[in-house]
């Protein structure tokens, strides 16, 4: 495996494609193509159908506002902290850690590597944020902090509509478990949920796991979702249209 980023992965066509069985890449590393297409490196928490739109799973609750353990200034280790919620050690690899107390500014960083967190009130794990980082300020104890997956870790079909961060399309389907690149940036099949219109936005679909929807800023609600592309060409509902996509 690739055991670090570069900032980005000049691919060529084909390169998007496959299931991987062995992680070759950093999740969340960045690659394109010479057409301009951008991925990103993703697991699949599911087993994922090609040309579908794909979600971060739901953030679990016992990654959220849990208290910090102290973190001295300008130094790069951190505990990790869940309320009764075991992982495996680097689950959390290239994820996320932020504070939201204003004293500590608010703090994140990415998270390079850590331990198991054994299940507990609550289970904790040493660790270390990416190297060349430093914490800029002291952390007290007690401090709300949150720890988040990588946004391409562990993607599933995304919802309708949608419950997280969406991660992309997948060119390919890639099995439960496996690896491989979603896409983010530029012209690429997905599934098509009612009617759209040629060169109009879309938006993540409100009936129909994995699909897009023509954008309606005047329906409430699932419109705050927001655009996720433009059609490039037409097709029929349940059909597979092309689409210019930016989610990236």
């Amino acid at each position: 495996m690739l055991n670090y980023y570069v900032n980005t992965i000049q691919g060529k066509d084909g390169d998007h494609l496959g299931d991987h069985v062995d992680k070759l890449f950093r999740l969340g590393q960045k690659m394109e193509l010479p057409d301009g297409r951008i991925f990103r490196y993703c697991s699949a928490g599911e087993s994922l159908i090609a040309s579908t739109l794909q979600q971060s799973p739901v953030v679990h609750a016992d990654y959220l506002d849990e208290a910090s353990s102290t973190h001295a200034i300008d130094t790069n280790n951190f505990t990790l902290s869940t309320t009764t919620q075991a992982e495996a050690a680097n689950a959390f690899q290239d994820g996320y850690l932020t504070y939201e107390n204003a004293d500590q500014l608010g703090g994140a960083a990415f998270i390079d590597r850590h331990g198991i967190i054994a299940s507990g009130s609550p289970g904790t794990a040493n660790g270390i944020i990416r190297a060349g980082v430093r914490w800029p300020v002291a952390v007290a104890t007690a401090k709300k902090i949150n720890q988040l997956k990588n946004t391409w870790a562990g993607i599933e079909q995304c919802d309708s509509p949608e419950t997280s961060t969406l991660a992309g399309v997948v060119n390919f389907a890639i099995v439960s478990g496996d690896w491989g690149w979603c896409q983010t940036m530029g012209v690429c099949s997905c599934l098509v949920e009612g009617t759209v219109i040629a060169g109009q936005e879309v938006r993540a679909g409100e009936t129909t796991d994995g699909s897009v929807t023509a954008m309606n800023y005047d329906e409430a609600g699932v419109a705050d979702y927001g655009p996720i592309g433009r059609v490039v060409e037409v097709a029929a509902s349940t059909e597979f249209g092309l689409i210019y996509l930016t989610v990236e």
